[in-house]
């Protein structure tokens, strides 16, 4: 359990790092997507041409980081038909341009190196690259971004009280004698 994955983001594991990277750079240079004159996007050969402009929302790299820095996030919502739909988000998406850079690797592993380069319409050029996204065991999610991926996923099924009864049955779960009581708070819905 200790080395399982977490996915943060409603799209493909292979778009997971530069949206970290996106976000990361957002929230250090605080601009937005007006500001935006074009992103570059580097991956590797073998996993590039499943994200570059496919046609499944959730897998398209150029959508997905367009609806991510006008939202601020990416989730079901972000991949809707009809959020996809919006010409705004065609545009933005217009400007992102993906590599698929032999030199990063021609395997095709879901996770592996992304760089990004952000040019501003300011001229500003913000520049980054992770090998691995946020939640797996190169970089492994805090126990808070779990709780929060799962209150915001569990308050779709579960009353916000017994969210919060799960989240603390499973803090304990190193002294608890069995699983039993986590599974009845997460199946008794009455």
């Amino acid at each position: 359990m200790e080395h399982t994955g977490f996915k943060f983001y409603t799209c493909c594991r292979a778009i997971h790092a530069a949206l970290d990277i996106l976000f990361d750079l957002v929230a250090e240079h605080r601009f937005t997507a007006a500001d935006v004159a074009d992103i570059r996007v580097r991956l590797t050969a073998g996993i590039a041409p499943l994200v570059d402009g496919n046609p499944l929302t959730t897998h398209n790299l150029q959508y997905i980081l367009a609806v991510a820095l006008v939202d601020g996030e990416v989730t079901q919502a972000q991949t809707a038909p009809d959020r996809r739909a919006d010409p705004a988000l065609g545009e933005l998406a217009g400007r992102i341009t993906l590599v698929h850079d032999p030199s990063l690797g021609t395997a095709r592993k879901i996770v592996g190196p992304t760089q990004m380069t952000v040019r501003l319409r300011d001229g500003r050029i913000f520049e980054d690259g992770r090998d691995d996204p946020r939640g797996g065991t190169a970089h492994p999610a805090t126990d808070q971004e779990i709780e929060r991926k799962f209150r915001r996923l569990a308050r779709q099924a579960l009353a916000a009280e017994r969210a919060e009864q799960i989240i603390a049955e499973v803090r304990r779960l190193p002294e608890l004698p069995s699983l039993r009581g986590v599974v009845a708070l997460a199946t008794d819905h009455s």
